[in-house]
This record gives C-alpha cells, structure tokens and sequence, in this order.
C-alpha cells in the first residue's frame, strides 16, 4: 500500500471517529422532557402546600374538595383542576445542578421553596416536590423532587397556583340573599 493511500485512510478514519464523538456529546446535551408526576392523580386524596410559615391541607372526601380546618370556605374547583393540570402536569426539563450547596441560590432549599406533598388514601406520601421562582426564566420554575439533590427547570410557570393560604383555594358560602339585603326586604 503506498504511502498516499494509507495517509488518505488514517485521515478519513480521525475525521469519522471525530464526527463520531460530536454526535455522542450533542445526545448527552439534549434537554429532556419529562413529567414530574405518572402516577394516578385519582389515587390523590391530601395536599400539602407549605410557604415558609404559611401551610395548607386539601382533603378529598365524598363531597368533594375541603380545607382541613376551615368549614366556612367552598374550595374553588377550578383551583383543583388547575393544580391537577398545570402542577403536576409540569414537566421537568434542564438539569441546573447536582449539589445541595446551590439549593439557595435557585430558591428550592426548605426554608425559601413552596412545599407541595401529595398522599393517597392510605395517608402514604405519593411525591414531595420543593418549587422556587426562577431568577433566569420568568416563565418557568426551578425544582427539586423528594430527597434527591437535582435542581431541574421547569417547562412552566406554575408557583401562581400553590399558594398556602385558604383564601386562594376557597371562597366563602353564596347566599341567596346578604343579610343587608334580607334587613331591607323586611323593612
């Protein structure tokens, strides 16, 4: 084999085994898609959201959707549907870190993070998810699942629909007729 040949081959053969390695790292580049919750959302009967010190308790009974300690507030069922579809119909998308240290930084360490915890009927806890606002993207979320120390990016928004205050998931009893408007019927 002349000299020519085998130079001519030697170079095709460090060109395809670069373009080789350029296609292997471009697959471990690539954002995933994935959502953050598979199980059976009809198997979902409590939710906890926390904020600092703020704490909420959803139950589901035969009646529908109730706030745990609060009888005199109707939860708003478009809240529910909400939380269903956008939260934990969110998916998780960019890795942004693998170490505890940067929890703070991305808002998803316990004490700045919105704690969502999800059980099921048998008071076991389906997932345990830690929501912060991203400082990069207005439009997604940073988030870290259970006790793992993986902080992912959002594909959305959703820190606007779990808030842990009763007035956001419940409105009050509609009368037929106020009191004030009864006191100037009898009048």
């Amino acid at each position: 084999m002349n000299k020519n040949l085998r130079n001519n081959l030697i170079f095709i053969f460090v060109l395809l085994l670069l373009v080789i390695l350029k296609l292997s790292n471009n697959k471990s580049n690539r954002t995933s898609s994935e959502l953050i919750y598979k199980g059976d959302k009809n198997s979902i009967t409590k939710i906890i959201i926390t904020q600092k010190e703020n704490s909420i308790e959803l139950l589901i009974d035969e009646s529908g959707w109730e706030i745990s300690g609060n009888d005199t507030l109707i939860v708003k069922q478009e809240r529910i549907d909400k939380f269903f579809d956008n939260v934990l119909g969110c998916k998780k998308q960019t890795l942004l870190a693998t170490d505890k240290d940067q929890w703070s930084v991305l808002s998803v360490d316990d004490s700045l993070g919105t704690h969502v915890s999800i059980f099921n009927k048998n008071d076991d806890k389906l997932a345990h998810y830690i929501f912060g606002r991203s400082k990069i993207d207005f439009q997604r979320n940073n988030l870290r699942i259970g006790k793992s120390p993986n902080v992912y990016l959002t594909n959305k928004n959703v820190i606007n629909d779990i808030f842990a205050r009763d007035t956001f998931w419940g409105d009050p009893p509609k009368n037929l007729i106020s009191e004030s408007d009864s006191l100037k019927l009898s009048n």
